[in-house]
């Protein structure tokens, strides 16, 4: 069984992530990375077998933490931040580290080809 971090997990489309992969029956264990586990849980309070790990983009103290035992990874750019450098460079760094190879990363059309949008970069 593998562990997907799903950040941006309270959000409209990270709450749809996990919604879906409980619908489906995934045989995955699924961490929700949240900045507040207790708010979190009442989101969630009708999904059973959700994880939580305290994550949080601005708090670079968290990764390490968060993505302990993680296999894959639903990565959600959170519309106020768009410094790459400064928020995802050590986020990816980190996941590098972890020996994390699977990331699904929710970009934009057109991402590849605009060098102005934070996607492009990521």
């Amino acid at each position: 069984m593998s562990k997907i971090l799903i950040t941006g997990a309270t959000g409209n489309i990270g709450f749809e992530v996990i919604r879906f992969l409980i619908k489906i029956d995934s045989s995955n264990r699924i961490i929700a990375g949240v900045r507040n586990i207790e708010k979190a849980k009442k989101t969630f309070e009708n999904f059973s077998d959700i994880g939580y790990t305290h994550f949080d983009f601005e708090d670079f103290n968290t990764f390490d933490s968060a993505l302990n035992g993680i296999d894959k990874i639903f990565l959600l750019r959170p519309p106020h931040i768009s410094d790459v450098d400064t928020y995802f460079k050590p986020l990816i760094l980190k996941i590098k580290e972890k020996n994390i190879k699977q990331i699904v990363f929710l970009s934009v059309q057109g991402a590849e080809k605009s060098k102005v949008i934070p996607h492009n970069k990521i």
